[in-house]
């Protein structure tokens, strides 16, 4: 398979992909002898002979390992602890590997083990809608009412939690086994989502995920992909369930196309198009004709101008004076109260200065 020559060489430990960019554009890096300068040049990983400077570079190829973590390994590629994690129990594997579908330190089950990073996102991001199938049991008897409340959404610290799916196993006196589906990925879902309504998680094992299958897979085991599971993993990733229209998840869930409602082909087949309004019918009956406009009625005049014979402005209201004037026959400024000096001045028959010390 083809890949991006910069992409390779960061997955190789170069550098970042825009440094790798730039060592391209350079005139640093070549392939099987030619110096390559354009970006976007592709190579194959097997075959391609890669030289940085002139010393060879040992490019990594795509890698798909499927692993049933046990309980009390964590799903992570480094840890301060030192605690036991899910790439320990792959050996001998010199490709940089990286888990996919996480799950907390005392679930068990399926995880892919890759370091395809297109892949890690269709299967992980919420938006591409892939469903993850888990076996769960549970504290108490789960009734009815508890399936209705999960499938309709649970709040949590960080936001809305829903059950896309859930199948009833087994009910025992105080234990109950079920299937449980979701599209989310949320830290610890299915077990916040089980304590909220009151029935903790006793254990949850990953079945599914995608088009992978955990099969017979013992506990600890791992197994390196097929060639058939690798073509049929790219080609769920290149056509996830979130492209697909609403008919054809509904094929895919339930075996055939939607009966009580019609198909989004025949509602575009209802659309007016280039017809004209004149053409359009309503219920029964068509739409009736506008009549035309008497014309020997006068038109009122709008905007601003007024309706004829009502005054405008300050002829409304003769007598007054707007704006800075005063109405007439009010005294203004000084003139209101004679006899005092505003200014600079004193008052009259005021002293000026301080007090005479004797």
């Amino acid at each position: 398979m083809l890949e991006r020559l910069h992409k390779l060489m960061a997955m190789a430990g170069v550098g970042s992909r825009r440094s790798c960019e730039a060592l391209i554009a350079e005139g640093r890096v070549s392939v099987d002898g030619k110096v390559i300068i354009e970006m976007g040049h592709k190579v194959d990983p097997e075959t391609a002979e890669v030289r940085l400077d002139g010393e060879r570079l040992k490019l990594e190829g795509r890698a798909y390992y499927l692993l049933n973590k046990p309980q009390g390994v964590i799903s992570t590629c480094a840890d301060e602890f030192g605690r036991e994690r899910v790439i320990d129990l792959i050996p001998g594997v010199e490709k940089r590997l990286y888990p996919v579908g996480r799950l907390d330190a005392q679930s068990t089950g399926l995880v892919l083990l890759t370091n395809d990073g297109d892949v890690a996102l269709k299967l992980t991001h919420p938006r591409y809608e892939v469903e993850k199938t888990y076996e769960v049991r549970v504290k108490g008897l789960i009734g009815d009412a508890d399936i209705a409340r999960m499938k309709k959404g649970v709040w949590l610290s960080d936001g809305r939690a829903r059950i896309e799916g859930c199948e009833i196993v087994k009910r025992r006196a105080t234990v109950t086994d079920m299937i449980v589906s979701l599209h989310e990925g949320k830290n610890r879902e299915i077990r916040r989502v089980m304590a909220r309504l009151g029935h903790p998680v006793i254990t949850l094992k990953r079945l599914s995920m995608g088009p992978l299958d955990l099969g017979e897979l013992k506990e600890g085991e791992h197994r390196k992909l097929n060639g058939v599971e690798i073509e049929a993993l790219k080609a769920f990733v290149a056509n996830p369930p979130s492209s697909r229209t609403r008919d054809e998840k509904r094929i895919d869930r339930f075996g055939g196309p939607p009966t009580h409602m019609p198909s989004r082909s025949s509602k575009r087949e209802r659309s007016w198009g280039n017809r004209s309004k004149s053409q359009r019918t309503w219920g029964d009956r068509s739409k009736p004709e506008r009549s035309p406009r008497d014309e020997s009625k006068p038109r009122r005049s709008w905007g601003n101008k007024s309706k004829p014979g009502r005054p405008q402005g300050n002829e409304a209201k003769p007598g007054r004076n707007w704006g800075n004037k005063s109405k007439p026959g009010r005294p203004r400024g000084n003139e209101s109260k004679p006899g005092r000096s505003w200014g600079n001045k004193s008052k009259p028959a005021r002293p000026q200065g301080g007090r005479k010390r004797s």
